[in-house]
């Protein structure tokens, strides 16, 4: 199968983006010996085609709103493993979701986010329900530490998330293998979601827009990969480690007319 995806950009940070993924089939296991004692076990595995369409919002660095559906397509002879006498996928369903993310504060060594997020579950199963789903999440990451929380609710359906991680970038930034990226100026606790900012933002959203401080290119991005072998040798042997040149933000400077001089009368 293949997949192919396109986005296109509209004032305002707003995005619209469509995605196709073909009907992909999994086999089975074609070994005859495997299925003696459990006839008609192993069975091709049947993905649907999908087609989706969903606009974005993201006005700053600290929220991002998203909105999609997803045409799913029906598939053939599909049958549970559970029970072979009940259909599944017989017909296509449109699946709709909503969501979005908040960082509430984000300084040098400290971030907090929370995610809110809905999705209509159309169920492909026949004799089951559909379910509305609610979501929920939270992250807070100290230093290269990443902890994190999160709920999906529905009707008979409860999942609860716990997870503590180590961030391996950030880990490097802070034994400065790896410079730090250069921050905008903060803006406290809670920040505004809807002030329009190009600050921390891609250049493919914000192209052409006033940043306070750069963005690293891929030139810039090449050099830390080509240093950093060398810098945790260094490290290692207690060396002091030379640091990174910082990404210089690039002004556009704008040509002067020149103005003719008048002669008095």
């Amino acid at each position: 199968g293949f997949k192919l995806g396109a986005l296109y950009k509209l004032p305002k940070h707003f995005t619209l983006g469509l995605t196709y993924a073909s009907q992909n089939s999994i086999q089975g296991n074609p070994n005859s010996s495997t299925q003696v004692d459990m006839p008609s076990f192993s069975q091709p595995i049947v993905m649907p085609t999908i087609l989706g369409a969903g606009v974005g919002w993201t006005p700053n660095r600290f929220f991002q709103f998203g909105a999609s559906v997803l045409f799913v397509a029906g598939t053939e002879n599909t049958a549970l493993l559970a029970d072979e006498s009940r259909a599944i996928g017989q017909y296509a369903t449109l699946q709709p979701r909503v969501g979005a993310t908040y960082t509430v504060f984000q300084f040098d060594h400290y971030k907090g986010e929370m995610a809110l997020g809905s999705y209509y579950e159309v169920s492909r199963i026949a004799g089951e329900s559909n379910r509305l789903h609610e979501t929920g999440s939270m992250d807070v990451n100290v230093y290269m530490f990443n902890t994190g929380i999160g709920i999906d609710r529905a009707p008979n359906y409860r999942n609860f998330m716990i997870g503590v991680g180590i961030d391996i970038i950030r880990t490097l930034k802070a034994f400065e293998i790896v410079p730090k990226d250069p921050l905008p100026p903060y803006n406290g606790f809670f920040p505004s979601p809807v002030v329009v900012s190009a600050d921390g933002l891609s250049d493919g959203l914000s192209y052409g827009e006033p940043k306070s401080v750069p963005n690293q290119s891929l030139g810039d991005v090449k050099t830390i990969i080509e240093e950093a072998p060398g810098k945790i040798k260094d490290k290692f042997e207690g060396k002091p480690v030379a640091p990174t040149p910082a990404p210089k933000l690039k002004v556009k400077r704008h040509k002067k007319t020149p103005v003719p001089r008048q002669t008095p009368t």
